[in-house]
């Protein structure tokens, strides 16, 4: 791939992102695909038409917490499944990355943590 340098130059880099280190009070979360959090309407066939509603929660898994964000002062840790409210920032393919889309976030916008059951 290609990097853009303040100077205005565009190089060529070899090396790949090995890890996605949340920075500050952000919160690092992998969505779950429109797929995966409407197992309902699946079928044998996945329909890859199927969209987000402009106002539907996500919902994804807490993968690393940003070092001022205290456990204390909030109710997810990491591995919590959790409904999210907000884009966040998209965060580039990595090392172990998989085919679903991760988002750095604030706290705030986590909403409540999903608890699963068989």
């Amino acid at each position: 791939y290609f990097v853009n340098l303040a100077n205005g130059q565009t190089v060529a880099s070899q090396k790949k992102i090995g890890a996605v280190k949340p920075l500050g009070s952000q919160v690092l979360v992998e969505l779950l695909t429109y797929d995966e959090q409407h197992p309902q309407e699946g079928s044998l066939i996945t329909n890859t038409n199927k969209k987000f509603g402009k106002d539907e929660a996500r919902h994804g898994w807490v993968r690393a917490i940003g070092p001022t964000v205290k456990e204390s002062d909030w109710t997810f840790k990491v591995g919590d499944r959790v409904l999210i409210n907000g884009s966040g920032t998209p965060v580039p393919k990595f090392v172990g990355h998989n085919d679903r889309e991760w988002v750095l976030l604030e706290p705030y916008t986590l909403k409540a943590v999903l608890e699963e059951t068989l």
